[in-house]
């Protein structure tokens, strides 16, 4: 892990890639998994949306994963939504309100909801 996040703040995500999905793959239930797909997620978001919805999903529903939760939670729905997901995305959205509604990303959340 200490490999592929000194790799992804130097601004190599390719080299960081393959260290994150090792520790969730080999491990998923080793508490850093979470961690590592969070980052992984955080990577994917340019290019891969739907990767990272998954990746997000995993957080979500690891056990070891309550501090990144509610971040996970607005990230999953968010890209969800960018990869044309909008039915999943607005439920997802609608979870986060409904646990979060004072949240730090409601507003956004929010705009998720609306049927467009």
């Amino acid at each position: 892990m200490m490999l592929a996040d000194i790799a992804r703040r130097a601004g190599h995500p390719g080299e960081a890639m393959p260290i994150y999905a090792q520790v969730v793959t080999r491990s998923p239930t080793d508490v850093r998994a979470p961690v590592a797909a969070f980052s992984r997620g955080r990577l994917q978001l340019a290019g891969a949306p739907a990767d990272a919805a998954e990746s997000f999903a995993f957080v979500r529903g690891h056990p070891a994963a309550a501090a990144l939760f509610e971040e996970a939670t607005a990230l999953e729905a968010g890209a969800r939504s960018r990869a044309g997901q909008g039915t999943r995305a607005r439920a997802i959205a609608a979870e986060y309100l409904a646990r979060f509604p004072q949240g730090r990303h409601s507003e956004s959340m929010l705009r998720l909801t609306e049927v467009r």
